[in-house]
């Protein structure tokens, strides 16, 4: 684990890998999250500054949970807006199987409505996979083609590329789940 630690830490922050000295400035951090599940996914280091310099946190375990609070209150806005709450690419988060399972459990027990199942990268076992936590968690399914508009000139908009096709019945899955206000 060290020298993979040490070897990231020596990069460069690109559209893949960002860095932050801490979470004072919150916001950004989420922003980054956000920007991260949005894309491709990414690797966010907390505890290393813009200038290579790793002080660490002064509580790590402090910092999780205000991490963890704030991914809880964003869902909840999300809720509070009409809109539903999904996990998207679930799979750019690297996590395992299982950890994979207990992240999602977790986060529908802050809120979480639903799990992107349908995606262009996925493979047919990570379909299934998601499809199985959706099942076991009572998340709605939802499916992504990855189409940005004129910025991904190659990505339709409900099939993206491969043989990705999202199922319309996902929408009104989906729209039961907007709780009115």
């Amino acid at each position: 684990m060290t020298v993979i630690a040490d070897d990231l830490l020596k990069r460069p922050e690109g559209r893949a890998l960002e860095f932050k000295r801490d979470l004072s400035a919150l916001r950004a951090t989420l922003k980054t999250i956000v920007a991260f599940a949005n894309t491709a996914g990414g690797t966010l280091v907390i505890g290393r500054d813009d200038d290579g310099r790793v002080g660490g946190l002064v509580d790590a375990k402090k910092d999780g949970e205000r991490l963890a609070d704030a991914v809880a209150e964003s869902i909840a806005l999300i809720r509070q807006a009409g809109g539903v709450s999904v996990l998207a690419h679930p799979f750019t988060l690297g996590y395992e199987r299982r950890r994979l399972r207990e992240y999602v459990a977790d986060l529908t027990r802050q809120g979480l409505q639903g799990i992107e199942a349908y995606y262009s990268e996925h493979n047919t076992d990570q379909q299934k996979q998601c499809l199985s936590i959706a099942e076991a968690n009572g998340l709605a399914v939802s499916g992504g083609s990855d189409f940005h508009g004129a910025i991904n000139p190659d990505i339709h908009l409900g099939t993206g590329f491969g043989h990705l096709n999202v199922p319309d019945s996902l929408v009104d899955l989906l729209h039961a789940r907007i709780v009115p206000h």
